[in-house]
Parts: C-alpha cells; sequence; structure tokens
C-alpha cells in the first residue's frame, strides 16, 4: 500500500460514516429539504440525501461538492452546518440572514456591538451561513456611517 492511501481509506469511511446520520431512517422522503431556499448548495443536498454527486458535474466540481457537505447535514427538512466543535448550527438563507444581522444591531435586544460580537453571538444563537463574519462588517459598517 503506498504511503498516505490508508489514511485517505480511514477518513474517507470516517465522512461515509458522518454522512450517515442522513441516513436515519429509511424514508428519504422525510429528510427532503426544500431546495428553493438553498439554492447555490442544490449540489450539496443532493449529495446528502442519494450519497451521490449529480452526474452532470465534472471531476472538479464533484470533489468541490464532497468536501464542504461533510460539514452539512439535513434535519427534519432544514439544512444545518456542523462547526469544528461538533455543535449543529442552523444554516439560514441570504434573506433571512438579513433579517437576523438587523435584528441583532439596531433592536433593544441586540445593541450596537461590534461585528465580531454580533457574528460569535449569531454561533452561540446557533445560525450560520457562509459569509456570517463578512455580513456583519458590512453591515456595522454601513450603521455606523450614520
Amino acid at each position: 500500500m503506498v504511503r498516505g492511501q490508508g489514511l485517505a481509506k480511514i477518513m474517507t469511511q470516517s465522512n461515509l460514516n458522518a454522512n450517515q446520520i442522513n441516513m436515519v431512517t429509511n424514508d428519504l422522503r422525510s429528510n427532503s429539504c426544500d431546495m428553493s431556499h438553498y439554492e447555490w448548495y442544490t449540489n450539496v443536498i443532493h449529495y446528502l440525501q442519494h450519497i451521490e454527486v449529480p452526474s452532470h458535474l465534472n471531476e472538479n466540481d464533484k470533489r468541490c461538492t464532497k468536501l464542504p457537505a461533510i460539514r452539512y447535514i439535513i434535519v427534519k427538512g432544514s439544512l444545518w452546518w456542523r462547526n469544528f466543535e461538533g455543535i449543529i448550527l442552523k444554516h439560514v438563507d441570504q434573506e433571512r440572514a438579513q433579517e437576523i444581522l438587523n435584528e441583532m444591531h439596531t433592536t433593544v435586544c441586540g445593541g450596537h456591538y461590534m461585528a465580531k460580537t454580533i457574528a460569535h453571538k449569531l454561533i452561540r444563537a446557533r445560525f450560520w451561513w457562509p459569509s456570517l463574519f463578512k455580513d456583519a462588517q458590512i453591515m456595522v459598517k454601513k450603521f455606523d456611517s450614520y
């Protein structure tokens, strides 16, 4: 066996085991996800539901679909993201993300915090989207310029 192949095989098996959380029930329809909210994640969602990448993708896109899919799970029709500590965070779409950010920064319950503080508070509240920190920075700059 070539050096590194054993490690790759172990990692592949552990990734498959990690994705088995999506296969808890035999009925995949109970695990189906409304893809209209996650249009840029349709390939990842397809991979999570069927444990295979869509056939129309080229080899590079297949790899780029499998790698981020390791951190995602589908629970009761919603897409969730697993952080490095294993905590599961609700993945929200861009429209809902802006509502949450505005609420966190401008309402009485929120407060005018710095961008990093807002992002960490949202993570503690179990919300996630890929551009969370960048969006928080943009929003704080926008409101602080008034």
